[in-house]
């Protein structure tokens, strides 16, 4: 196996670099590592490329996909300059007293990071301590592209005080519900995507995309799309390349309506009462999810949008819609088109790269690292 063209090897370890609902097969990738020393380079390129960080203090029983930050600092720092390949890190903060020094030691060795996630239930906001270390790692040059916030409390204004350290952010996505009143000043971001599980206040939505008219591209909203969020991104609107919420409702409707460049869609309850009323006929690709713990009897509604929609390319679903008793008359509608049907949709949970795209479906793909790659230079 050591003859095999290196060039070949790593095109191999990229395969298999998703498992089952593109999470990243770390189990195989390790083994990989351990074939023979000339794979190990490259396997180690994979498999740090997203790393999972625990700041708890217990750090006797982390999960499989998780490192220590003890780990993390030993792994990273030093001559090997492993910490080049990490473009993503996710951050769980279990406790009020974690180390931010560590943490900011860590991403230190990370020069190329793209994304950071924070996870926490516990931690309120950062002192003044931890703010001047994370901003010495700001100018050592760490630029992120991509920020997830979950937890922090609803009155914490970690977010703002992390979104004022990184300006570049094009890329946020809020996990959890926050009410924290927004800086007197105004948001510098220029964001691409805004993600929101949870709706914020009017006041905190138009701060968030104060600096973003020219810019925002993509919106996914996991909460009920409110008369007053509607009334905030109406200008927003006409330049929106896609839209990904919970539901569809007449609100839904009135707003898709302004947006006459929607190239994606994406909605996570099929409507049984409504139906798709009035899609934009810009739409290219199409994603529904209809999960059995919350599924519809029918995709009666789907298929009547897909008939209506005339520039439809490609039609994503999940898996198990794919066994649903409708499924094959939806297919026979794709094939009768010419329309791609996948039934890969990410779950609820996992998300689609960060990255900005010519063409959607975005997902989550190798094939985007170039694109993340880019935006880093």
């Amino acid at each position: 196996m050591q003859q095999l063209p290196l060039e070949l090897v790593y095109s191999i370890f990229e395969l298999v670099y998703y498992g089952h609902q593109y999470r990243v097969d770390y189990f195989t990738l390790s083994s990989c590592c351990l074939v023979c020393k000339p794979w190990t380079p490259y396997a180690q390129r994979l498999l740090l490329r997203d790393i999972h960080l625990d700041l708890s203090t217990d750090q006797s029983s982390l999960p499989a996909w998780s490192i220590s930050s003890d780990a993390a600092k030993l792994l990273l720092s030093g001559s090997s300059n492993l910490g080049t390949h990490v473009r993503v890190l996710s951050v769980t903060l279990k406790t009020a007293s974690t180390d931010v020094e560590s943490l900011a030691s860590i991403m230190s060795s990370c020069p190329k990071l793209y994304e950071l996630a924070f996870h926490s239930a516990a931690m309120y906001a950062f002192s003044d301590d931890d703010m001047a270390a994370l901003e010495a790692v700001v100018k050592g040059g760490v630029r992120i592209r991509s920020l997830i916030v979950m937890g922090f409390g609803v009155q914490s204004p970690a977010i703002y005080q992390l979104i004022s350290l990184w300006p570049s952010i094009q890329f946020l996505r809020i996990g959890s519900e926050f009410v924290a009143s927004p800086p007197p000043y105004p948001s510098n971001l220029a964001l691409y995507e805004l993600a929101l599980h949870r709706l914020p206040s009017p006041e905190i939505v138009t701060w968030l995309l104060a600096s973003s008219k020219d810019t925002l591209r993509i919106f996914d909203c996991r909460d009920i799309l409110s008369h007053g969020l509607t009334s905030i991104l109406s200008p927003y609107a006409p330049s929106l390349r896609s839209v990904r919420l919970l539901r569809y409702s007449e609100q839904t409707a009135n707003f898709l309506s302004l947006c006459i460049n929607l190239e994606e869609f994406a909605v996570y309850h099929i409507p049984l009462v409504t139906g798709f009323k009035n899609l934009p006929q810009s739409i290219e690709h199409f994603v529904f999810l209809n999960p059995t713990w919350s599924g519809s009897h029918t995709l009666q509604p789907v298929i009547a949008a897909v008939k209506s929609l005339q520039k439809l390319h490609t039609v994503t679903c999940d898996e198990d819609s794919a066994s649903h008793r409708h499924f094959p008359e939806l297919v026979a509608e794709c094939e009768g088109r010419g329309i791609g049907l996948k039934s890969d949709a990410l779950p609820l949970w996992r998300y689609d790269d960060a990255v900005m795209v010519n063409k959607f479906p975005r997902g989550r793909s190798v094939a985007n690292w170039v694109l993340m790659e880019d935006a880093l230079e």
